[in-house]
């Protein structure tokens, strides 16, 4: 897939790479979902699709892999997809209505979570992503992504609350 998508000693063909990357990813290669991805948020060789593309790299981020934690973690980020997270209601009163006021904050919180893992994981830019959304929150959230991060790498992406 990579032959083709770069067009290393072949034509570059966007079309056939993803037919590649679909073959790999079914094998399990984690580097394939991030690829496709790519391709559907860049809208190559097809027309661009966020929802596609946050589907492959979500299955990319939850193998551990960096660039699709990136990603997803950019997407979150710029509003492009959401993040299943959603933080336990502390409400004190069954008459406490404010259930959606925190929405935006969670998925702020999700997206630093995934920029932390991206960072850990080795991705360049995620450090910069990661200190540009902690200015964003405030304390107590950075340290729930900490801790969303930290639980997601503790249970190797089975337990992740992020996803």
């Amino acid at each position: 897939g990579m032959l083709n998508y770069w067009g290393y000693g072949v034509s570059q063909d966007y079309s056939i790479a993803r037919r590649w990357f679909n073959k790999s990813a079914k094998k399990g290669l984690k580097d394939s979902h991030y690829m496709i991805g790519l391709i559907f948020f860049k809208g190559e060789g097809t027309q661009a699709s966020f929802p596609r593309a946050s589907q492959h790299f979500t299955e990319a981020a939850k193998s551990g892999d960096a660039n699709g934690q990136y990603m997803l973690a950019h997407m979150i980020a710029s509003g492009d997809t959401e993040s299943a997270y959603q933080k336990a209601p502390d409400r004190t009163s069954p008459f406490d209505f404010e259930v959606f006021g925190n929405r935006a904050s969670e998925q702020l919180v999700a997206s630093l979570s995934l920029a932390l893992l991206a960072a850990q994981n080795g991705q360049d830019s995620a450090n910069q992503l990661a200190e540009f959304l902690k200015f964003q929150l405030d304390d107590e959230d950075i340290s729930t992504a900490d801790k969303l991060a930290q639980q997601c790498l503790a249970t190797e992406y089975k337990n992740c609350p992020i996803f």
